[in-house]
């Protein structure tokens, strides 16, 4: 075997470290570089530099990320506080008979007959507690022996719940609960 030979095949197991950037490789991908040439810069070392300063700058794009949905997402709760504020105090000036009497109006139900409203405490907020009857004084005597009926019943406990869904159809189906 010629000498080109053997050097060509002892260079497949000869490592090299370059000297700008340290990455070890096979001296069979070595170039020659003559004196007369400059090397130039190594596309390698300059592509981990890239690589660093990418990973570096996602870092703290990240961040500035994580930083900037935190404020929005207190600019988001600080206006809807405020605009529940407003939203109450407008409801106030308008409604004097459910907000004077600390009755979130959304929670009030008109149904005029037998009674005008019926009041489920808590429905807009953790849970019915409590349920009420709100009717102005009966202006006959029929409507008070309704008032005392509606009354009556309540407490005897003779009271049942009923829920009715109107269908896509139109018809009413119900459940007893």
């Amino acid at each position: 075997m010629s000498i080109l030979a053997t050097f060509i095949q002892g260079g497949q197991r000869l490592i090299a470290q370059c000297p700008h950037c340290d990455h070890l490789f096979q001296v069979l991908h070595a170039r020659f570089i003559f004196p007369s040439k400059d090397p130039g810069r190594c596309e390698y070392a300059d592509l981990l530099a890239m690589q660093a300063t990418t990973s570096r700058l996602s870092g703290r794009l990240e961040r500035a990320q994580e930083r900037y949905d935190a404020v929005i997402e207190g600019l988001r709760a600080k206006a809807t506080a405020q605009g529940q504020r407003s939203a109450r105090k407008h409801v106030l000036r308008i409604d004097q008979v459910f907000s004077a009497r600390k009755i979130d109006p959304q929670d009030v139900k008109v149904l005029f007959d037998p009674v005008d409203y019926v009041v489920f405490h808590g429905l807009n907020g953790k849970g019915v507690k409590e349920v009420r009857f709100i009717s102005h004084e009966p202006e006959s005597a029929q409507q008070e022996r309704i008032v005392k009926a509606i009354a009556k019943v309540i407490k005897a406990g003779d009271v049942g719940f009923s829920t009715l869904r109107v269908t896509k159809e139109g018809g009413i189906e119900g459940e007893r609960a």
